[in-house]
């Protein structure tokens, strides 16, 4: 089952729910980041990977015609990122806040962490309190 890719919420957790063990990585659009909740909860208590797709991912899979920007999202890495659009700025402190509870730059040994912090970014957490 390692090569096999299971796609529609019916039939993931059809097999999160007999098989969570089998699951090897979780993807899911922005569209379903709701249901997908339990399900990444699961695979971070498994140590898996799950994340939201990047903007045209879906598109370039084959499983969607609607990138992220369509349904109205900005992310953060990418040419129209959120990192990209205050390069060069001179903004003194950014941070990142409003982030998805399953994105990976919120995991501080992840990639996608050490990708934002190489940026000059921080994220923020819980009780995180910024004076201006």
């Amino acid at each position: 089952m390692p090569d096999d890719r299971i796609c529609g919420l019916n039939a993931v957790t059809a097999l999160f729910a007999r098989r969570p063990d089998s699951l090897v990585r979780l993807f899911y659009d922005d569209a379903h980041k709701i249901a997908a909740g339990p399900l990444c909860a699961e695979m971070a208590r498994m140590h898996r990977p799950y994340r939201l797709l990047p903007d045209d991912e879906m598109v370039r899979a084959g499983l969607g015609p609607k990138t992220g920007r369509r349904m109205g999202h900005m992310s953060v890495s990418g040419p129209d990122g959120t990192l990209a659009a205050f390069e060069g700025l001179g903004v003194r402190r950014r941070v990142l806040l409003h982030i998805n509870n399953s994105n990976p730059i919120l995991l501080e040994d992840s990639p996608e962490r050490a990708a934002v912090n190489a940026a000059g970014w921080e994220v923020a957490w819980d009780g995180m309190e910024v004076l201006v």
